[in-house]
């Protein structure tokens, strides 16, 4: 049942047998993620390819880390992490400006704050105002620290949150 495809006799394969090695070449390849993020600045770093880039030394603006289906055209999660981890271990925060979506704060050891608003809308001042005190403090605890900024793209609500 379903397609077969050849590769000479005896050793045809299923549409659905090909399904996981089709899943791992996209995802290894970045070519989605690439398609995704068009010409944006994307970081190279321990042999992942993520949708981040630096704002300046203290700042780092990203797309969604995402898990299962969704990571195969945004920032796989456990790569966002690998790659943080080893770049700003112990000394980043993550900030999550999406209200569509989020993930467990443990993927980052509870480091997340979330100053969820909806896309191509702006939020409250207040909300702005929150946002910029936190995000304050937690550079101010070290000279190390790190804030880290996403939305879903990480264009519209993370370039108004990160310029504020």
């Amino acid at each position: 049942m379903g397609l077969k495809l050849s590769r000479g006799p005896g050793k045809e394969k299923s549409a659905l047998e090909l399904r996981p090695h089709i899943l791992t070449y996209l995802t290894t390849n970045s070519y989605l993620r690439n398609l995704v993020s068009k010409k944006r600045r994307r970081l190279t770093m321990g042999g992942y390819d993520l949708d981040m880039s630096y704002i300046s030394d203290k700042l780092l603006a990203m797309s969604f880390p995402a898990e299962r289906m969704r990571a195969v055209y945004r920032n796989p999660i456990l790569q966002v992490k690998s790659v943080l981890d080893m770049r700003h271990h112990n000394h980043y925060k993550v900030y999550n400006l999406c209200i569509e979506e989020c993930y467990d704060p443990e993927n980052f050891y509870g480091r997340v704050e979330r100053f969820p608003f909806d896309d191509n809308h702006v939020p409250t001042l207040k909300m702005i105002q929150l946002f910029c005190e936190s995000v304050h403090s937690w550079l101010s605890l070290d000279p190390k620290n790190i804030a880290v900024v996403h939305c879903m793209a990480g264009k519209g609500r993370t370039g108004l949150m990160v310029s504020a």
